[in-house]
C-alpha cells in the first residue's frame, strides 16, 4: 500500500512536506533525493531532545553548497518521524547529521517570501530505504507503506 503526502505549496519546485515527532511537535522537511544523508536542524533537535536519541561520533562530513564548504560531525540519531495522509506513516531514522539550517531558511524566506522554517532534509538514505517516489507532477511524496517501521 502507498501513502501520498502532499507537498507544502510555497510556489516553488522545492518539495517540502510536514512531519511530526511522537510528542506531536511538527516540522517541515525538504525532500532531497540528491542529499546522501538525512539531516536535522540543531535548534529543532535541541528543542525536542526527549523525542530523539543522539550519539556523537568522531566522524566528520564535508558539505558543499549550503554554506560554501563546512565540515560537520556525523551524528548517530535514533528517531521516528511520522507523516500524515489518510493515516500515520512512521519512518525510523538511525543515522543523520545535525547542523544549523539557517542558510536554507534564509534563502526560502528571501526567494519565496515564506515563513516556513525547515527543520529537516530527508535524504536519499531514507528515501531509498522505503522506496519513496517524488511525484513532481502531482506535488507529492509517495511512501511505500509496507517498508515503513
Amino acid at each position: 500500500m502507498h501513502k501520498h503526502i502532499k507537498f507544502i505549496d510555497i510556489k516553488s519546485d522545492v518539495p517540502i512536506v510536514r512531519f511530526m515527532l511522537h510528542d506531536g511537535a511538527e516540522g517541515y522537511a525538504i525532500v532531497d533525493s540528491g542529499s546522501e544523508i538525512t539531516s536535522f536542524d540543531t535548534e529543532f533537535i535541541n528543542n525536542h531532545k526527549d523525542q530523539v536519541t543522539v550519539h556523537k561520533t568522531e566522524s566528520k562530513m564535508n558539505i558543499v553548497g549550503l554554506n560554501d564548504n563546512i565540515s560537520t560531525p556525523v551524528t548517530k540519531l535514533d528517531a521516528a518521524i511520522m507523516f500524515s495522509s489518510d493515516g500515520i506513516s512512521k519512518v525510523h531514522i538511525k543515522d543523520a547529521m545535525i547542523y544549523r539550517l539557517d542558510v536554507i531558511n534564509f534563502n526560502l524566506r528571501l526567494t519565496y517570501k515564506t515563513d516556513i522554517k525547515i527543520s529537516a532534509i530527508i535524504g536519499s538514505d531514507v528515501l531509498s530505504k522505503i522506496r519513496a517516489v517524488l511525484d513532481y507532477q502531482n506535488k507529492e511524496l509517495i511512501l511505500n507503506d509496507d517498508l515503513l517501521s
